[in-house]
């Protein structure tokens, strides 16, 4: 009873496991924007990364709304419902791109070396952190498909069963 419980627990790593890989793509584009100095850059983009998606969702409901509206109301009824607040909602919105943008550039021309670091140690982080639930998901022993893909290579190269073998091949005094 132990071992299926312990089975079951570690097939749930799949949906955190593949959330930290993805997210380290982002986390890269976010930090490579961030201001401050390479470990402030990595952070702020480890922690934007959660908190985007989110922003996101919430956007694209409003604007699906918005749009909406425009595509079924008169121009009357739209001004009467959003006023000034489109403007300033697409306003605080690509003010939030430009901003992005403007640090970006500074970030790529004046601080590279930095930007890069920051890009790689929390993209790194997020996708070493998905590998480790890997590993532990399938106790080290690789996926059901490597496997397969393992014994049909036997099958059709059996020279290649074991590394030790090519090993002997390439160092013949080892």
């Amino acid at each position: 009873m132990g071992r299926n419980i312990r089975n079951t627990v570690r097939q749930t790593l799949v949906l955190p496991e593949y959330i930290l890989k993805i997210a380290s793509i982002p986390a890269g584009i976010i930090a490579a924007g961030a201001g401050g100095s390479a470990l402030a850059k990595a952070i702020q983009g480890g922690t934007k990364v959660w908190t985007v998606p989110v922003d996101a969702v919430k956007n694209l409901k409003k604007l699906v709304e918005i749009s909406n509206d425009y595509a079924v109301l008169t121009a009357k009824e739209f001004t009467t419902k959003y006023g000034t607040e489109i403007g300033t909602y697409l306003a605080n919105h690509l003010h939030g791109i430009i901003v992005w943008g403007t640090q970006f550039s500074h970030n790529i021309n004046n601080e590279l070396i930095e930007t890069i670091l920051a890009v790689l140690v929390i993209s790194g982080f997020l996708y070493a952190g998905g590998r480790a639930l890997k590993f532990i998901r399938q106790k080290g022993q690789g996926s059901y498909i490597t496997k397969v893909e393992r014994k049909l290579g036997h099958k059709y190269w059996p020279e290649t069963e074991n590394e030790e073998k090519w090993e002997e091949k390439r160092n013949p005094m080892a």
